[in-house]
């Protein structure tokens, strides 16, 4: 059977696209002008922290849909699945970025296209990353790193047949992390299976742990959603340190930081809609079209924002900067999701039909499951 979609999940996802659209609309426009928002508080970097919300979601919709995989079969199910799902669409939005920068790169007699890059780019894993970082032609696909690590630590669960899921990736992710606290300045490849960013993945685990056995009543579901919400505000009003800069994140210097100030407001978010959802409440019956679309085509505009704001920015080098500051940054993040909502409908939803049509088939044991969406 095929799992029901949670329209609290398509809103978060939506929800968190969007963020991560905003922040960089806002970094487009700062090259050209100066804007109203992005001297507002700490708003300019806040739209990051969509990538927490993304990670959080990660670990509960893997746990929803994947959680009664057992044994070696429905391992590589599991595997042949999320490589379906996340990679191809990746590989050609890569490949687009490639196609609009070419010119340029041959123009200015520099390109990025060096091996360790295009290597990197293609596993997205730190498999030869020793001494150093190396970066993924589209810079967010370091995000997709950490998707692929948390689906490994997921796959030993998977293999090992465990009715203990929950506990025992708890068990994982608390080790690696302490073991990473010995780690400094060690193969970066041991500080990246170690990062403290596998936590948010761990609360989306364990908030579907809660979810898929209890209850919450409205009051309750309410109170962590407006919780979480109001951490956010604080945040924007306060600041949340450079937690923000993916490299501290990488590198982990401020990863437990991050897990902190943003892990903890995203797993709140995340558990109340969709423990008011369990209880039909918040409107999520009822979700709006047009952010179901955009949750589904969330992914999309995760992966092309950057792509449609490098074209962007190209016009502006040839023509001038010709808009209100303020008013560019939602022009720029409109057609950014625009551009997604047609790359999801014309390539990515497309490609995952045809790709599902040739997914094997899961053990009797276990519910024939799509892979969900990131």
């Amino acid at each position: 059977m095929t799992r029901p979609q949670l329209n609290s999940i398509q809103f978060l996802r939506a929800t968190a696209a969007i963020l991560v659209a905003y922040a960089h609309s806002i970094d487009l426009q700062m090259k050209y002008a100066d804007s109203f928002q992005q001297h507002f508080y700490y708003l300019q970097n806040f739209g990051a922290f969509g990538v927490d919300i993304f990670f959080v979601i990660s670990g509960f919709i893997i746990s929803y849909s994947a959680g009664r995989y057992q044994g070696t079969k429905d391992a590589y199910t599991f595997l042949l699945l999320r490589f379906k799902r996340i990679n191809p669409v990746y590989y050609i939005a890569t490949l687009l970025f490639i196609a609009i920068r070419l010119h340029s790169w041959i123009r200015d007699g520099h390109s990025s296209l060096t091996g360790p890059v295009i290597l990197k780019s293609i596993l997205l894993l730190p498999v030869f990353d020793r001494t150093y970082y190396t970066p993924t032609l589209l810079f967010q696909a370091w995000t997709l790193s950490f998707e692929w690590l948390f689906y490994l630590l997921f796959l030993v669960t998977i293999l090992v047949r465990t009715s203990h899921r929950e506990r025992l990736l708890t068990i994982i992710t608390i080790t690696l992390l302490i073991a990473g606290l010995f780690l400094h300045g060690a193969d970066y490849r041991l500080q990246f299976i170690t990062n403290p960013v596998l936590g948010e993945f761990m609360l989306g685990v364990l908030i579907y742990g809660c979810w898929s056995r209890i209850t919450v009543p409205k009051p309750a579901a309410w109170a962590l959603l407006l919780t979480g919400t109001g951490l956010c505000i604080g945040e924007i009003i306060k600041g949340f340190g450079n937690v923000d800069n993916s490299v501290y994140t990488v590198d982990g210097s401020l990863a437990f930081t991050r897990l902190f100030w943003w892990g903890i407001p995203a797993a709140l978010l995340v558990a109340g809609c969709l423990f008011l959802e369990k209880k039909g409440s918040g409107g999520f019956a009822r979700a709006n079209p047009l952010l179901l679309l955009i949750g589904n085509s969330s992914y999309s505009l995760y992966l092309i924002n950057t792509i449609v704001y490098g074209t962007l920015e190209s016009i502006y080098h040839r023509t001038g900067f010709f808009m209100n500051p303020d008013l560019a940054i939602f022009v720029q993040l409109a057609l950014a999701v625009i551009a997604s909502i047609l790359f999801y409908k014309w390539v990515e939803a497309p490609l995952l039909r045809r790709l599902r049509k040739k997914s094997p088939v899961v053990s009797s044991a276990v519910p024939s499951i799509l892979p969900s969406k990131r």
